[in-house]
């Protein structure tokens, strides 16, 4: 597949604590390196006694960093919405979207959080080899995920962790496949039909993560990683919706 010539490197930074703390994690970082180039600058200063340097010095490098950590954040947003308006332009191809909006899927999203960090440990695991699978299998539990809140969101809702739950099935490997027959229920044609759309959909997010210029094996690179996923669960959220028969009204 296209796209695959170019190796991108994941690993979890090491003060990972969830994905809601991924820009925490980078902040920190800056900050880190900020009071280490204030220190030293404070101490030359302060040799030459020239205390207002030093805190004009402090005051720079707090706006610098604080300037660099909002382009990061930003251009992972705008990664997220690349992949999910292609994405969107393609399901609308396959007529498995709804050409009115967006479906609400707040239910849906609100257990991303918790998916996303139970996910990442295995997902990062797999990037290096099976890109496709890494991204591709968050697109089936979003799927999944829609699934249950039509079935019966009382229960599922209650759960721990549905990606646990989804993976406990037959495993990471085979995650696919357990979703498509006993979670969505649907004959070999329709897997084959779904997989295909994923994987797809998967590729658009790797290029968007290959194309992005963003450093390899850096905290960055992560949030980029967890941008696409994001993009492909809500994604698959909405296809699954779409597939069940929901439409949105125009307004």
């Amino acid at each position: 597949m296209a796209g695959l010539n170019r190796k991108v490197y994941l690993r979890i930074p090491e003060d990972y604590k969830g994905v809601g703390a991924l820009k925490s994690c980078i902040y920190r970082s800056f900050i880190t390196s900020l009071w280490c180039g204030f220190f030293i600058e404070a101490m030359a200063r302060v040799w030459h006694q020239r205390p207002r340097a030093v805190a004009f010095f402090f005051s720079e490098w707090l706006f610098i960093s604080t300037f660099f950590f909002e382009l990061i954040s930003m251009q992972s947003s705008v990664i997220r919405l690349s992949i999910e308006s292609q994405i969107q332009e393609y399901l609308l191809q396959q007529q498995r979207f709804d050409p009115v909006k967006m479906p609400d899927i707040t239910d849906m999203e609100a257990c991303w959080e918790s998916i996303a960090e139970a996910y990442m440990p295995d997902g990062v695991r797999e990037f290096a080899q099976y890109p496709m699978a890494s991204l591709g299998w968050m697109m089936y539990v979003g799927m999944a995920v829609a699934k249950f809140w039509d079935t019966d969101w009382e229960r599922y809702s209650k759960e721990e962790n549905l990606y646990l739950l989804l993976r406990n099935m037959r495993g990471y490997d085979a995650m696919d496949e357990a979703i498509a027959e006993q979670v969505l229920r649907v004959g070999k044609p329709e897997q084959e039909r779904i997989a295909k759309i994923v994987m797809h959909c998967a590729q658009i997010a790797y290029d968007a993560i290959t194309r992005s210029g963003i450093e390899p094996s850096t905290p960055q690179a992560f949030v980029a990683y967890a941008d696409a996923l994001h993009a492909l669960y809500a994604m698959g959220a909405a296809t699954q919706l779409h597939a069940m028969g929901y439409r949105m009204k125009p307004m």
